[in-house]
């Protein structure tokens, strides 16, 4: 569905399950990539997809 709208990426937790959380600013902005690369590659997906219906 194409509404026309930009839709900004927001992630609720970017912490790993069972894994300490960094102590440090750099670790959690390594975390934070590391999601929104994630989601930029389901993304990427779910174009890719759409695309291949028509």
């Amino acid at each position: 569905m194409r509404t026309g709208l930009t839709m900004p990426l927001a992630f609720e937790n970017i912490f790993q399950p069972l894994v300490p959380r960094p102590r440090t600013p750099e670790g959690v902005d390594a975390l934070a990539l590391r999601a929104r690369e994630y989601v930029e590659a389901v993304l990427d997906g779910l174009r890719a997809a759409g695309e291949t219906r028509g």
